[in-house]
């Protein structure tokens, strides 16, 4: 029961970071749009990714919400999580040939360096959800077979 709980509190962790940092996109879509088209990233990937990351963050964030789907929900996370987490460390070790501005919601004021912090948090949340769901899911599936 208490695993219960703190599989749902770490769900609810990541699916209020992803339904805002997506809901700020989509509301500010032409800002977010612009800022995306100057990330140093392939051309090519630019269109793909501008409805990719906000829709990914969503998703997740409804299988986070759905108990059947919450392993699911957190392997999302956890790649979302690193790949985010990924390009921000890209940025600070200056792999890019400049480093484009960190403009959403909250995070607009915060250094590249503590961006970089949360997001490893936010990752450990992710990561610490689903070895916990996916544990809850083995023991549910070793509880029905014994009975």
């Amino acid at each position: 029961m208490k695993k219960d709980l703190i599989v749902t509190i770490l769900g609810a962790v990541i699916v209020l970071t992803f339904l805002y940092t997506a809901s700020d996109k989509l509301v500010k879509f032409n800002d977010y749009s612009e800022i995306m088209t100057r990330q140093p990233l392939p051309e090519w990937s630019k269109p793909v990714l501008i409805w990719l990351i906000p829709s990914s963050e969503i998703l997740v964030s409804i299988l986070l919400f759905i108990p059947k789907t919450r392993v699911v929900g957190f392997t999302g996370a956890v790649i979302l999580m690193t790949l985010f987490t990924g390009y921000i460390g890209l940025a600070l070790i200056h792999a890019f040939k400049f480093v484009p501005c960190i403009c959403g919601g909250i995070f607009r004021n915060m250094s590249w360096e503590n961006h970089f912090m949360l997001n490893i948090v936010l990752l450990a949340v992710a990561a610490s959800g689903w070895i916990l769901a996916v544990r809850k899911l083995k023991t549910s599936k070793i509880n029905r077979m014994q009975k």
